[in-house]
């Protein structure tokens, strides 16, 4: 493997259709500091007319490849993308998004440190069209907390991450099929054989607009979501993985997944039969009544559904004084059965 610099980097930005804000995404990263950038611009199916220009103004520390994909898609582009970084620590950011001037140099200078982190997102700040911010992540910081938070929800922003080209490969990559859900599959592999974190500052400006390509796979995205969770719980479980020809296949093969999944672990299978008792568990911690009869009703509620283990009771009471989300611990459970 290439010996990685302290400060070099390569930063792979598919670009498709028009990219509006093209110019706004490759500013921001010709105004990082302290790094030296291997830019790689995949188009896909692209239309701006303003990229050469653009790329002339690259400063010194910045070079910048462009190359053009063969193959429609953001997974065929970033995977042809990441085949053509010359170093080994791979940033991500999209033709719409922006990079705080110190971002990358943090970034490296953390995995550096730690070589046991595969996988490193920031905080983003959210924006509208015009660069308002909105909104903000808080994501955690911690591995066990990202993996515990990772049943549920991905919570490493894709534009905001940064990860290691040899692990990258290690795991296969990014997985065609799963187009829309392609870094939520990628960062739960990767947790799987290292760390990972994100940093507690925000250092990624995530833009929410009418052009981004998330508003084309709305419909979808939760199909794929569940089959990286699914796909999951069969590599736990030594289920050999058999990936469909397309995306659209994908509902099919979760209802035959979770099948394998259920024949194979049947505590897996309880858990599904007892919903309905987790779910009146869950509305007992709505209604106003007293704190001793929510204790009473929704221990005797998860007992019904199988939750006999003194210490997930406890973890389930103690969550819900912290105020954490039914669905948190919905899929929390999963594991400790």
């Amino acid at each position: 493997m290439e010996k990685q610099s302290v400060n070099q980097l390569s930063l792979v930005m598919p670009i498709h259709g028009s990219a509006p804000f093209l110019t706004a995404a490759i500013s921001s990263i010709f105004e990082s500091r302290n790094v030296s950038i291997d830019l790689i611009l995949v188009l896909d199916r692209c239309t701006n007319s303003n990229l050469q220009e653009l790329i002339q103004f690259a400063p010194t520390n910045i070079e910048v490849t462009v190359i053009h994909s063969l193959s429609p898609g953001i997974v065929p582009a970033l995977n042809l993308g990441i085949a053509n970084a010359k170093h080994d620590l791979i940033a991500r950011l999209d033709s719409d998004d922006l990079a705080d001037p110190d971002r990358f140099h943090q970034q490296v200078a953390y995995l550096t440190t730690f070589k046991e982190v595969v996988c490193l997102g920031t905080q983003m700040h959210f924006i509208d069209e015009f660069g308002n911010q909105f909104g903000y992540t808080n994501y955690p910081t911690r591995h066990l907390d990202i993996v515990r938070r990772m049943k549920y929800q991905n919570c490493i922003g894709h534009p905001s991450a940064m990860f290691r080209k040899s692990i990258f490969h290690q795991v296969g990559g990014y997985r065609e099929y799963l187009s829309g859900s392609e870094d939520y599959d990628l960062w739960i592999r990767m947790s799987e054989v290292g760390t990972l974190a994100n940093l507690q500052v925000k250092l990624t400006k995530y833009r929410s607009s009418q052009f981004q390509v998330t508003n084309q796979i709305k419909l979808t995205q939760p199909t794929t979501d569940s089959a990286c969770l699914i796909s999951a719980a069969m590599r736990r479980l030594n289920i050999p993985e058999i990936a469909p020809e397309r995306n659209d296949l994908l509902f099919d093969y979760n209802r035959v997944n979770i099948r394998k999944v259920e024949a194979v672990n049947r505590a897996i299978a309880r858990e599904i039969k007892a919903a309905a008792h987790l779910n009146n568990a869950f509305r007992e911690w709505a209604k106003e009544i007293s704190f001793k009869i929510k204790v009473l009703r929704t221990t005797q509620e998860l007992f019904k559904a199988g939750f006999n283990k003194p210490s997930i009771i406890l973890r389930f009471l103690v969550d819900r004084l912290w105020h954490r989300s039914v669905r948190v611990r919905l899929k929390g459970l999963k594991n400790d059965i």
